[in-house]
């Protein structure tokens, strides 16, 4: 919906568009490698914030082909959306299920300082790393060139690199003391009755004890064809 004060994006518009993306992603479809690259490239950047604006503004143009990618508050021009709204309402907790890492364990990604006043993101914004904000911002205009048909493909290719991508792992203190087996069965049960984000739990828990005995254990994709997900490697095999 668009008007004098902006562009509405509904979730009931946006939700079935990043389903639709996210069958695409994990398809055999071959998706268009420059976003594939620029997806890649932003998820080395320092700042994690980037990979989520990103994403919220290749789904905006894949909804609806006359957004602003550089904008963030529907203020200031017809072309203007709620990027935040977009992303705490529609990216943030669809990939939070699909279990797609988008670099920000919080639920407002957009929420740094230097987006918090700003109206669109611009060039001459304050970014802790220049080159950074530079890419990204040539990142974004290139979205400004896309139809909703190739801003979903770039999606798509977006949310495929990000599935790939390997989590960051967090050290979790654990104590001194033996934990009963009990405990952990009783863990190992809450943590599998969750949600099984396509196979990724029930795998990182294969995963997880047998690393306890295996120096060299690998997962392989998920869902994949061959009847192997978890493999440990024994004098380099």
């Amino acid at each position: 919906m668009s008007s004098s004060s902006g562009i509405s994006i509904p979730t009931s518009t946006a939700i079935p568009v990043f389903k639709q993306a996210l069958t695409l992603a994990r398809s055999s479809e071959p998706l268009p490698a420059e976003w594939s690259t620029r997806a890649h490239t932003v998820g080395q950047f320092s700042t994690t914030t980037y990979t989520s604006l990103l994403g919220t503004a290749l789904l905006a143009r894949a909804c609806n082909p006359h957004v602003d990618p550089l904008a963030l508050k529907q203020v200031d021009s017809y072309r203007a959306y709620s990027a935040r709204t977009l992303s705490e309402q529609v990216l943030v907790p669809l990939c939070n299920e699909a279990g797609i890492d988008l670099r920000n364990s919080g639920s407002q990604p957009l929420n740094a300082s230097m987006f918090l006043r700003a109206t669109k993101v611009t060039r001459d914004m304050r970014a802790k790393y220049q080159t950074e904000h530079e890419f990204v911002c040539d990142c974004l205009q290139a979205i400004d060139f896309l139809d909703t048909t190739a801003a979903l493909r770039a999606l798509a290719a977006f949310l495929r690199d990000r599935e790939a991508a390997p989590r960051a792992s967090k050290p979790v203190p654990v104590g001194d003391g033996v934990f009963p087996l009990s405990h952990v069965e009783a863990s190992l049960a809450k943590f599998m009755s969750g949600q099984s984000e396509g196979g990724k739990v029930g795998q990182a828990a294969v995963a997880a004890m047998l690393e306890l005995a295996f120096a060299n254990v690998r997962t392989k994709a998920i869902n994949d064809p061959t009847p192997i997900d978890v493999e440990v490697t024994v004098d380099g095999g």
